[in-house]
């Protein structure tokens, strides 16, 4: 057992890192990307997107008349309507 008196520094738990010095940290990066890159890349991504939503409004309006269409047949389905003899 070592007493207080010991010549061993104990700064550190581990005798084999009595000589260690802590990595020095990198600046922090930051959040927003400045390069060029991104803002084309966010210009055709918007592009797409604008361009994918106006196509499914168009497909909504042009099958409106489907969806018309199977609903008066499910309304026509519920009557029942007996076979003239």
């Amino acid at each position: 057992m070592l007493d207080a008196s010991s010549t061993i520094n104990q700064s550190f738990g581990n005798l084999a890192l009595t000589n260690f010095n802590e990595a020095p940290m990198p600046e922090t990066l930051p959040i927003l990307p400045f390069a060029p890159g991104w803002s084309y890349l966010a210009i055709i991504f918007i592009t797409w997107l604008i361009i994918f939503i106006i196509q499914k409004l168009i497909y909504q309006i042009n099958n409106h008349y489907r969806k018309s269409a199977l609903l008066a047949l499910a309304e026509l389905g519920k009557l029942r309507i007996s076979p003239a003899i």
